[in-house]
């Protein structure tokens, strides 16, 4: 059964956008303001479950949604609580 099962990062990240009102659209415009390369299909890859982002933008989601990610937590100036991502 399903509700047994981890949630896949894109049901994480889904919820995530969803919790701060964030658009996929909304994640692109941050990444192009600080110089991420982020583009609508990789944003669209991510969402829908085809692909999940290297560590440099897995790095850049979860602090523009405020949220905790695993890769972080080997970094000891890492400042985010929630564990989504």
């Amino acid at each position: 059964m399903r509700m047994f099962m981890e949630r896949t990062f894109a049901e994480r990240l889904q919820d995530a956008m969803r919790q701060r009102g964030f658009k996929q659209v909304d994640l692109v415009r941050e990444a192009d303001k600080y110089g991420v390369k982020l583009g609508k299909s990789h944003m669209s890859q991510y969402v829908s479950g085809k692909t999940v982002p290297r560590a440099e933008i897995l790095r850049f989601l979860a602090n523009c949604l405020q949220v905790d990610c695993p890769i972080n937590r080997f970094h000891p100036s890492a400042n985010i609580n929630n564990s989504i991502l």
